[in-house]
C-alpha cells in the first residue's frame, strides 16, 4: 500500500510545513520592503510628476506672457517705424519745398542778371550809337557841349534806375 514515493513525500512534506514558517516570515518581510520600495517610488513618480505638471504650467504662462510681450514690441515698433517715415516725408517735403525756392530765386536772380546784362548791352550801343551820330552829323563844338553836359547828368540818371 505504501510505496517508496509515499515515504519520500511525508518527510518533504513536513520539512516544507516547518521550513515554510520562517520562510514566509522572511519572503513576507522581503516582499513588503519591495512593495514600500515600490510604493516609495510610485508615490516619488508622482510627486516628479505634479512637480512636472507644475513647471509645464509655469512655462506655458510664461510662454503666452513672452508672446504677450514680444507682440507689445513688435507693434511699438511697427508704430515708430510708421512715425519715422512720416517724420521722413515731412523733411523730404521741407527739403524739396526749400531747393524749389532756392531754384526759383536763383532763377530770379539770373533773370534779374540776365535784364541788367541786356540794358548794359542796349546802353553802351546806344551810347556807341550815339556817339557816331554826334561826330558825323553834329560840329564839334556842339558835340562836346553835350558830352559834358551828358557827363554831368550821368550820376543824376543813374541814381534814379
Amino acid at each position: 500500500m505504501f510505496d517508496e514515493n509515499f515515504f519520500v513525500l511525508i518527510p518533504t512534506l513536513i520539512f516544507i510545513f516547518f521550513a515554510f514558517k520562517p520562510v514566509k516570515k522572511h519572503l513576507t518581510q522581503f516582499l513588503d520592503g519591495r512593495a514600500e520600495k515600490i510604493k516609495a517610488q510610485i508615490d516619488e513618480a508622482s510627486s516628479l510628476k505634479k512637480q512636472a505638471i507644475n513647471l509645464l504650467s509655469e512655462q506655458k504662462k510664461r510662454e503666452k506672457e513672452i508672446y504677450s510681450e514680444a507682440q507689445q514690441i513688435l507693434t511699438h515698433a511697427k508704430d515708430e517705424i510708421e512715425r519715422l517715415q512720416n517724420d521722413a516725408k515731412v523733411q523730404l517735403e521741407d527739403t524739396l519745398r526749400r531747393r524749389e525756392q532756392m531754384a526759383f530765386t536763383r532763377i530770379a536772380t539770373a533773370e534779374r542778371e540776365a535784364m541788367s546784362s541786356v540794358k548794359q548791352f542796349a546802353l553802351q550801343l546806344t551810347i556807341e550809337t550815339v556817339t557816331k551820330l554826334i561826330k558825323e552829323k553834329l560840329p564839334v563844338e556842339a558835340s562836346n557841349r553835350i558830352l559834358e553836359e551828358s557827363i554831368q547828368e550821368m550820376p543824376q540818371k543813374l541814381q534814379l534806375h
